[in-house]
This record gives C-alpha cells, structure tokens and sequence, in this order.
C-alpha cells in the first residue's frame, strides 16, 4: 500500500532537520518521506538551498535518517528542476 501524503512530516522531525540545515546554511525547501510505502517512516528526503545562494546551481537534496538522527547521502550544487528531479528519485527507489 502506498502513502496517500507524502510531505505530512511530524514536527518534531521538521525542527531537529531545520536546525542541523541552519548549522551549515543551509535552508529546507521541500521536505517528504523517502519511501512510498505507507510503513515506511524512516527517512526524510529534503530539497535544501543554501542561505546565500552564490548561482543558480545553490540546491541540493539530503536524506535525514529519524532512527539515527543524521543527515546522509547529500547531493549538491544542482539548480532547482535538477534537484526535485534527484528527490523524486530518490523517493521512488
């Protein structure tokens, strides 16, 4: 079964990946589960730009693992089509 909202992210995950993203400058623009399957919750994927963006490459997507707590597997310096292209990606695997 699939998730019928993808972006519906608990608070509590929203403050803890805002605040390590403003800790490098870096800005969350889209936030969604990783998986469309509707049990699973364990990652985040996150469209992020940097604060102070120096071109149109000033995008990227991290993954925010809940268990652990960590941002992993960041991919940067990707305009803004490209990296939503990299979230839905991810999201589909």
């Amino acid at each position: 079964m699939y998730k019928t909202k993808m972006n519906e992210i608990p608070p509590k995950f929203v403050g803890v990946i805002s605040g390590k993203l403003d800790a490098i400058e870096m800005h969350p623009v889209h936030m969604a589960y990783g998986s469309m399957l509707e049990n699973d919750e364990s990652v985040i994927t996150v469209l992020v730009r940097e604060n102070e963006p120096k071109s149109f490459e000033a995008y990227g997507v991290v993954d925010f693992d809940c268990e652990a707590g960590i941002l992993q597997r960041w991919t940067e310096a990707m305009s803004y089509p490209d990296a939503l292209i990299e979230m839905g990606n991810r999201i589909k695997e």
